[in-house]
């Protein structure tokens, strides 16, 4: 997403505070004062333009399922285009409390998809507008309209009370902890609108600030399930860039931050609350806790050992760690750990791990979401910029040339639930041990089997590029009669963002 610059101060000092002061128990430990300093610091989204062969694929994926999915009929699209996030089904304010229990439920399907997809197109429109080529953009898809329309309506739909963004069903007290999480990929969207779009970034700071605070308050009393446990690194990262950019350009505004410079301290304690409650990344990688990484096949679904919550989560913990604690040393071999584990019990010839939703051994028959490719990547991007690791880039460029190509269509109409090394046959089968229940050998949810439409596309033919070899199972993107399989579809390929394809 954004080249890097080295910082002026590689490691930054910290002195503890009281825990029981800052009302954090959490054992002997206590926040910072300070976040310890990244080895790099990511230069403004925009600063650096794509051209050539980048910039065409940016523009395909802007003029394909990415882009169109806002405006789309399909079904599926409605779980973007018809979000609660702008006003479509369910609880359209985020005033409103749910109007009945089916509300939460909807809730908890559908929330998280619009901020996913905020999340790819956001810096995809902004770097193409970089390069001067919006003009290329289709008219039809009015890419740049629709996200300056979701931008204001987010900021417009606050809760006046708490700060809050977004619907609110599913807090206080949510049990699938989809409510601490996601808001998140659109408080993400937001701050790098705000790059693009200068004219946006007091607006956006408020808000960002005013929801991030909200959330501290919910952390101090809620506990933190599933989702939110796992993907706790993503409330960090984002902490962090506030504390990192926001911080030193508004403390000043109380308008903007009210707490002025003390909101160092009060994100400080919210990451490192959030932390504390969420996964033990570390007990699970070392084997060490009552959740233990698995050696092999997992025989039944569960979060933690989600492929895309690893991806998300557990790629991720080790440098966001790193910026609380300033153990360089211990975040290293964490990063290591987290790698020669993947690898060496999950690992597949695409160089990412087996995980047909949750960890799958090294079968070749088994396969990976896709989702579970570009979270990956975002996280040894995010991995290399806090701890300078060069080898993290290679292997996000391992993965950007071999699993990523074989996730999609030459076109980007398309693409594969879960892709696999060996898929033999494109037709109904039921793998044995597939962890999705579905009927088909990309492992789709039920209700999302195959059908006529479905085509097997060999990748290494359509990119010249890529390294894999891989018969993909894809599905035309008018066959797609599972809004969670659509939006993912839209959601997943749009986290690409910048990366090379």
């Amino acid at each position: 997403q954004h080249l890097h610059r080295p910082t002026m101060s590689h490691r930054a000092p910290s002195v503890a505070l009281s825990v029981l002061s800052l009302g954090v128990s959490t054992g002997t430990q206590a926040p910072p004062t300070k976040p310890f300093a990244p080895a790099w610091t990511p230069l403004t989204l925009g600063s650096i333009a794509p051209t050539g062969w980048l910039l065409g694929q940016l523009l395909r994926q802007a003029n394909s399922l990415s882009g169109y999915l806002p405006t789309s009929t399909f079904p599926g699209a409605k779980a973007v285009n018809g979000s609660r996030w702008w006003g479509g089904s369910g609880t359209a304010h985020a005033d409103d409390p749910p109007a009945s229990s089916a509300d939460v439920v909807l809730g908890d399907a559908a929330v998280q998809w619009l901020p996913y997809w905020a999340n790819g197109n956001v810096p995809l429109l902004l770097l193409i507008k970089a390069a001067g080529a919006e003009k290329q953009l289709d008219t039809a898809a009015d890419l740049d309209g629709v996200i300056k329309r979701m931008v204001e309506y987010v900021l417009t739909h606050t809760n006046r009370t708490n700060g809050w963004l977004g619907p609110f069903a599913n807090e206080p007290g949510d049990v699938n902890g989809h409510g601490l999480w996601d808001p998140l990929n659109m408080l993400r969207a937001l701050l790098m609108y705000a790059e693009g779009m200068p004219e946006y970034a007091e607006r956006v700071a408020a808000a960002v600030v005013a929801h991030l605070t909200a959330e501290y308050r919910l952390l101090k009393t809620d506990p933190v399930y599933k989702w939110a446990s796992t993907r706790w690194p993503t409330f960090v990262q984002i902490c962090m860039y506030v504390i990192d950019r926001l911080v030193p350009a508004y403390a000043h505004m109380p308008s903007v931050m009210p707490l002025g410079d003390a909101t160092t301290q009060l994100l400080l304690n919210a990451s490192f609350l959030f932390q504390a409650k969420g996964m033990d990344w570390r007990a699970y990688y070392n084997r060490s806790g009552r959740v233990k990484f698995p050696l092999g096949s997992v025989p039944n679904w569960n979060t933690n050992d989600h492929g895309v919550n690893n991806a998300e989560g557990a790629m991720a913990w080790p440098a966001m760690s790193f910026r609380l604690n300033g153990d360089s040393t211990a975040a290293t071999a964490d990063m290591q750990l987290v790698m020669h584990m993947l690898k060496t019990y999950q690992g597949q010839p695409s160089a990412l791990f087996c995980a047909d939703e949750v960890f799958c051994g090294r079968a070749a028959h088994r396969g990976t979401e896709t989702c579970a490719v570009v979270e990956a990547m975002a996280s040894l991007e995010q991995g290399f910029s806090v701890l300078g690791i060069a080898s993290l880039l290679d292997e996000a460029e391992t993965l950007a040339y071999n699993a990523l190509p074989a996730a999609l269509t030459a076109d980007m109409w398309t693409h594969v639930y879960v892709q696999q090394a060996n898929s033999i046959f494109a037709g109904k089968t039921r793998p044995q041990g597939d962890e999705q229940g579905g009927s088909s050998p990309t492992g789709v949810r039920r209700g999302c089997g195959a059908h006529a439409a479905d085509t097997c596309v060999h990748e290494t033919n359509e990119h010249a590029h890529a390294r894999a070899h891989a018969c993909t199972y894809a599905r035309t993107y008018a066959d797609m009669n599972s809004r969670t399989h659509a939006a993912k579809v839209g959601a997943c390929g749009t986290h690409i963002r910048a990366c090379t394809f």
